[in-house]
């Protein structure tokens, strides 16, 4: 949809500046990666292979999927890059533009996670997994940057509008009333959207993955995505957003699978 990149999504003043890391668990390096503009983001970082995977978090709070994440791809032989969640992304009393404000960011981060990525050691094939808000981000960042392979949506979906009206979280509600004329605020969702970007990502294969009863963002947004996308597979599991936990072992391992065979269908080519 988008001939050029929407000025809140461009990186180009926020280039990765001076990064500090140091040793974290499991043979992991924690780093902390600053951009030109004074920001950072926090990442876990392990390998060099060529496989690499960028995980993008969920909204804020626990950093142990991640830390699970990183176990598991490092077995796997696949180089990750999985970026931390702050602890508190959003106030207490939210408004409407927050979580559009932590969606720019989170697809900024991945940008340029990304080019630190390709900086270190680069990857012969990378593939961007999100988990939650980070997989609404995922998207995007894959129809920017056009060397990203393939996808895994995990808990995530397309149609911020229709997200913000059937989810049960209060912070995402919020998003309704950026849409509203006086808040002027519905081109810079659409530039948020996955729906927005599923052209972009073309013949790029995408697994998305789902829960049944999710109530925070609703399965129905899984299913439209779908539909947009060109080459993309569905697996529904039998539970609720918060609880997947439970079937993250599995997920995880359909994601391997999936990242692996579009990284050979790329070797075959």
């Amino acid at each position: 949809m988008f001939f050029r990149v929407p000025e809140l999504l461009r990186v180009d003043q926020s280039e990765p500046g001076d990064s500090s890391f140091f040793p974290a668990p499991d043979g992991a390096m924690r780093w902390r990666i600053w951009t030109r503009d004074g920001n950072y983001f926090d990442a876990l970082h392990w390998g060099e292979a060529s496989i690499a995977v960028l995980v993008l978090p969920h909204l804020d709070g626990s950093e142990w999927p991640y830390r699970y994440f990183v176990r598991r791809f490092a077995s796997e032989d696949i180089e990750v890059l999985a970026i931390l969640p702050p602890r508190v992304a959003i106030r207490e009393r939210p408004e409407p533009e927050d979580l559009a404000r932590v969606l720019q960011q989170r697809i900024r981060s991945a940008r340029l996670g990304l080019a630190v990525l390709r900086d270190a050691s680069p990857p012969n094939c990378v593939s961007v997994l999100g988990l939650s808000i980070g997989a609404i981000a995922a998207i995007p960042t894959a129809a920017l940057e056009s060397d990203v392979r393939s996808v895994v949506s995990i808990l995530g979906g397309g149609g911020l509008e229709q997200i913000a009206m059937r989810s049960s979280e209060p912070r995402i509600q919020h998003l309704r009333r950026l849409a509203t004329p006086e808040a002027n605020g519905a081109l810079r969702l659409q530039a948020l959207d996955p729906l927005s970007w599923s052209a972009e990502i073309g013949d790029r294969s995408v697994l998305l993955i789902d829960a049944y009863f999710d109530s925070v963002v609703p399965r129905s947004s899984s299913a439209s995505l779908e539909l947009a996308l060109k080459n993309s597979k569905r697996v529904s599991f039998p539970t609720g957003h918060y609880s997947f936990a439970v079937f993250l072992p599995v997920a995880v391992s359909r994601a391997i699978d999936h990242i692996r065979e579009n990284c050979r269908s790329l070797a075959r080519h």
